[in-house]
């Protein structure tokens, strides 16, 4: 076709080809995006504002464990990481696309707000 048709996988819009090849590589190596360059090794390494990881156990694209390897190249960032299961928030399922569809702002949007905003648990006025 020419492109990846993500819409009709009801996952991402449709992707030029060269968007999907680029991806395929990057998954297929361990160290995923940062594989790509050397600058981009260096520009993870640098990063130092803290995180907060948030890792899905049903997410079938982000293993938790890919996850993990992924912001280890995060060297000088603190982190926090949260395991997020989707059933003790009831939702049966949040894989890796669901957690901003509308039907899941009740049960695990104001868990981004807490993370977000940590201090208040409000947005910011």
């Amino acid at each position: 076709m020419g492109y990846f048709a993500g819409r009709r996988l009801n996952a991402v819009g449709d992707l030029p080809a060269g968007v999907a090849l680029q991806w395929r590589r990057w998954a297929m190596h361990r160290d995923f995006v940062v594989s790509h360059s050397v600058a981009i090794r260096q520009a993870y390494a640098a990063v130092t504002v803290p995180m907060t990881v948030v890792m899905l156990t049903d997410d079938e694209l982000a293993t938790n464990d890919g996850v993990r390897r992924h912001h280890s190249h995060y060297t000088h960032a603190p982190q926090t990481h949260v395991r997020l299961r989707p059933r003790e928030h009831g939702v049966n399922r949040i894989g890796h696309f669901d957690f901003f569809r509308a039907d899941r702002a009740r049960a695990v949007w104001p868990l981004a707000l807490g993370w977000l905003c940590p201090e208040s648990h409000k947005v910011p006025t």
